[in-house]
């Protein structure tokens, strides 16, 4: 087994496999570090340099405007998906999690870009709070059929959030 920081942007790493590019994002700036350092490994030997095999790190701390600003502004055609995996622990988080998924998806509001959220419940006051802040940020939210599963005691769940 390997150490969790090892791993770090591992979903993304294998989502390259299916799509001509990939923003991974964090907050951390260690995080990043580990991503970069995945994404370099990860990088094909004749690729002159590590964002030309379609891997790209970027800072992104939830309701900063001006790092959404930024990333946009390095790709404007916006995104298909935004994938989210486990990723909603703090309830204060939240808002700001779904604020930033608007701006995001917006960009590309004609090619109807998909948030993709893996979602693990782990207490029923923020399993409201994802759903209130879909309606409140006009979104729409379907449960992706046959994946809800339980693992000990805990539910877990695959969202298709769109804008509304």
């Amino acid at each position: 087994m390997a150490p969790c920081h090892k791993v770090s942007g591992i979903t993304g790493i294998l989502c390259r496999r299916f799509c001509n590019k990939v923003v991974l994002t964090d907050h951390n700036e260690e995080v990043l570090k580990i991503i970069k350092k995945n994404i370099e490994l990860h990088s094909c030997p004749e690729n002159i340099s590590p964002t030309s095999n379609g891997l790209v790190a970027e800072k992104l701390e939830w309701g900063n405007t001006d790092q959404i600003h930024e990333i946009l502004q390095k790709h404007p055609g916006g995104f298909d998906f935004v994938l989210g995996a486990d990723i909603c622990f703090q309830q204060s988080n939240i808002p700001l999690l779904f604020d930033t998924v608007r701006q995001l998806l917006q960009v590309n509001k004609g090619r109807k870009c998909k948030f993709i959220l893996a979602y693990v419940s782990r207490a029923k006051m923020m399993d409201s709070m994802i759903i209130s802040e879909a309606f409140k940020f006009q979104m729409q939210m379907k449960e992706v059929p046959k994946t809800k599963c339980i693992v000990g005691n805990h539910e877990g769940v695959i969202y298709e959030i769109t804008l509304k």
